[in-house]
């Protein structure tokens, strides 16, 4: 026990309260002592649920399912943005990705080299033979784009094109130019991911911090506009092993809102984004002690009484009061030097007392808890008595209010009690919560965000309950599916992307789809994950709510060529249902059946707003369905700033929807015909894929979007001009090459050679393996592909002289 408790202490001690992110020249100088670093960060680091939930596990299912993903963690300053970024990095590096630490991102130069630095590190470790491979990648990439903007420059200056590589290798030199444009880096971190694959590992997720780094530049709107690239460019990867995250301040989130708002929900459209200031309630700083005490020695929990951890729950949820999680490490500190000084239990007294001479920072920027104290310890009845004054220090550290079963515990309600009622504090500087609790009147919460969303459920709320008919309720929650669910379902494909769906009904549309009994359209693309095997699906989609679930079950799709019939029940459950996905073997229809009665039995920590206008349980599916109606409108109104509809979307609308998907689509539905895992979006798209492998088991596409294009143009090109001979043209005989022979014939970097074949494989155009007879050689069959074995077969049925009508 005094072993383990001493390596606690000595973790506690060494808590920092802001974490400082390395350079990315330091993952190249420095990447054990980096390691380390990070690792012990990680190590003490106590992830909320909403970081697994909205980081980790959509990251996860991303990656391993070979799909890029994008996203973000924002916070203000003192919120754990970095040590987030850092336990995540921990955990994608213990999945067996290269996951690159988080580094202060200043420039496209930083994240090359961050993400050069760390791959070469890791392979050293693993398949050293490559490390040289990485540096060429580096050089090439670099080259290539330094020989594209000599030539630019040249072009546009009209000079000669050796006297503008010289104007590009002097501003090098000078640290006068960012060579890589977003384009250009998207390549190579493909690239990169490729390598990191051929080393062994699962994939490449690349963590930058500080994005504001980026952006406060003196060309900030240039900046903005890279990353909107950045972010195009990467949304065209197909199957890819290859992720980033930003770490962003809150307030340059919502400037990234105002001014590119296109790009934040592109971000957002990959599923994994967390503002931590919903992440943080007032249980934090309980479940992280207790995860400190798990992790080094179980036997320390009573070393904190459980009022100083309620005590600073309440304070660390209050961002007008605290830092968040920086006020509970510098806490958790002072804990420990108190058991070093003393050998004593931490206890509320001496949270108050290390607050009152500044060892821990309580209220942030406004001082709030230090004004409250000195004015009412400047009182005279106060000053008069010891027992108020410590009844006052004792309120101090209970913002929220202190229940009379702790005041009792530390024989300090009687003297609350009598300060409160006897002396007229109550009214004036002290108010009651609860019948049982009492709390000081200006530690009440500000006239600020929290109120005016307060304000606005309260009007939901009474709407809810006392104006809104059922029939009502049924018709906005049809709406709000169409409108807000489905898109989420089946993500909405933007303007030069390949993949995700199109065919929704136009914005205001959907009220008339509506008023229909059973709401209908025809959906047309694929899912990301799905775009290379089974592209350019027709689904025809049907919604209808309870009382039109026969007329559901009749209905038959009036559209022609339909891939899929996709049917969705509204249903009007006991909320034990967790509802239903239905299928039939053999047909291609898809029945989802939803209960809109499902509900939590506790409050998300993005939905505690909620804590003072209704019960848990009757936050169910069919109310948010209702209250993003409702959202919609009151940001809709020409009056309402615009600050306040941000609040409105990124505090209510959004996590709403959310809910919606993973209540609606949980893990306990009953599958019926089919098997997959998962919740919400993930879970169609697996139902999706594995009804499209049972429908069209021998299918294999050509063309899934501009990359299967550029191969489909390349295999033509190695038929025609790679010197094949008749027989290894028709797959007769197997093409016998060496690796560097094999990306000569494909006409690819030495590095992109794997890819370029898996590629091809994937095609099904040709076949690729080790010679059993000559070591070193690899032998290549062209293939046949499934399209030509049935127009061979169609042309044989039907004879020479065919007509055919070809569209386009």
């Amino acid at each position: 026990m005094r072993q383990e408790l001493q390596r606690l202490m000595e973790r506690l001690e060494k808590l920092q309260p802001i974490v400082a992110t390395v350079r990315a020249q330091e993952l190249g100088e420095m990447p054990e002592q980096v390691r380390n670093n990070y690792e012990f960060i990680a190590s003490v680091f106590y992830p909320m649920e909403s970081v697994k939930r909205d980081l980790r596990d959509p990251m996860l299912r991303r990656l391993t399912n070979n799909k890029p993903v994008l996203g973000y963690v924002s916070g203000d300053y003192g919120y754990g943005k970095t040590a987030t970024m850092i336990w995540l990095w921990h955990e994608l590096e213990q999945e067996g990705f290269v996951a690159v630490p988080p580094f202060l991102f200043y420039s496209w130069d930083d994240l090359m080299l961050a993400a050069t630095n760390w791959l070469s590190f890791r392979l050293k470790e693993k398949r050293p033979d490559l490390v040289g491979e990485v540096e060429r990648l580096y050089d090439s990439h670099r080259g290539k784009a330094a020989e594209e903007l000599a030539s630019e420059i040249a072009k546009r200056q009209r000079v000669p094109a050796e006297q503008a590589r010289r104007i590009v290798e002097d501003l090098l030199s000078q640290d006068k130019l960012v060579l890589m444009t977003p384009s250009q880096m998207v390549d190579f971190l493909k690239d990169a991911a490729n390598l990191a694959v051929k080393g062994g590992f699962k994939g490449l997720v690349v963590f930058a911090d500080e994005v504001q780094n980026f952006i406060d530049q003196p060309n900030t709107h240039e900046r903005i506009e890279e990353l909107r690239k950045f972010v195009h460019a990467f949304r065209t990867l197909d199957a890819m092993p290859l992720g980033g995250l930003w770490g962003i301040p809150s307030r340059m989130e919502e400037r990234l809102f105002e001014n590119a708002g296109d790009m934040m929900q592109r971000v957002q459209g990959y599923g994994a984004f967390l503002m931590l200031q919903t992440a943080y309630t007032r249980e934090f700083p309980k479940r992280l002690w207790e995860h400190l005490c798990r992790t080094y020695a179980p036997e320390a929990k009573d070393i904190v009484d459980e009022a100083a951890l309620e005590a600073l729950g309440q304070i660390c949820e209050r961002g007008d009061l605290s830092n968040g999680p920086r006020t509970v490490i510098a806490a958790l500190r002072c804990v420990a030097s108190r058991w070093r000084d003393r050998r004593q239990r931490y206890t509320v007294w001496d949270l108050i007392d290390d607050y009152e001479h500044h060892r821990i920072v309580f209220e942030g920027q406004h001082q709030k808890i230090t004004t409250t104290l000195q004015t009412l310890l400047s009182e005279p009845i106060v000053q008069a008595s010891p027992e108020f004054q410590k009844a006052v220090r004792f309120l101090c550290a209970f913002p929220e209010g202190v229940s009379r079963k702790v005041a009792e515990k530390y024989v300090i309600w009687k003297a609350i009690d009598q300060l409160a009622n006897a002396w007229g504090f109550l009214g004036t500087h002290i108010y009651q919560p609860q019948h049982d609790q009492f709390a000081l009147t200006e530690l009440k919460r500000t006239k600020g965000d929290i109120d005016r969303l307060t304000e606005l459920l309260r009007r939901f709320r009474n709407r809810w309950w006392h104006y809104v008919s059922e029939r009502e309720k049924q018709t906005a929650a049809k709406v709000a599916f169409l409108r807000f669910v489905l898109p989420e379902l089946f993500p909405r494909r933007s303007s030069g992307e390949q993949s995700k769906w199109t065919g929704f009904p136009k914005h205001g549309e959907e009220i008339e789809f509506a008023s229909q009994r059973v709401a209908s359209f025809v959906l047309e693309g694929s899912f990301e994950g799905t775009q290379n095997r089974f592209p350019q699906r027709r689904i025809a989609v049907a919604v209808a709510v309870g009382e039109d679930e026969e007329r559901l079950l009749r209905w038959k799709p009036p559209y022609e060529d339909i891939d899929l019939t996709v049917r969705f029940f509204l249903l009007d459950k006991g909320d034990d249902w967790a509802g239903e996905i239905v299928t039939t073997k053999g047909e291609a229809n898809l029945d989802f059946r939803l209960n809109l009665n499902r509900h939590y039995d506790d409050y998300p920590s993005d939905l505690q707003v909620f804590r003072d206008i209704m019960s848990p349980h009757h936050i169910t599916v069919m109310l948010l369905l209702n209250l993003a109606i409702f959202l919609e409108a009151e940001m809709g109104r020409a009056e309402v700033p615009e600050a306040d509809r941000l609040l409105m979307q990124t505090n209510l609308l959004r996590p709403a929807i959310r809910h919606i998907v993973a209540l609606a689509l949980n893990e306990q539905m009953t599958l019926i015909g089919i098997s997959a895992k998962g919740v919400g979006q993930s879970l169609v798209e697996q139902v999706f894929t594995k009804k499209c492998e049972e429908l069209y088991p021998e299918y294999a596409p050509l063309l899934t979007g501009r990359q299967s294009e550029n191969d489909l143009q390349r295999y033509q090109r190695v038929l025609l001009q790679g010197g094949l001979t008749r027989s290894e043209k028709q797959g007769l005989r197997p093409k016998l090459v060496s690796r560097d022979e094999l990306a000569k014939l494909l006409d690819v970097p030495g590095s992109q050679r794997d890819a370029q074949v898996e590629r091809f494989e994937r095609m099904k155009l040709l076949q690729a393996k080790e010679s059993r007879t000559t070591k070193g050689l690899v032998e290549v069959t062209f293939t046949e592909h499934p399209l030509e074995q049935g127009m061979r077969k169609w042309l044989k049925d039907f004879g020479s002289d065919v007509t055919v009508r070809v569209g386009g």
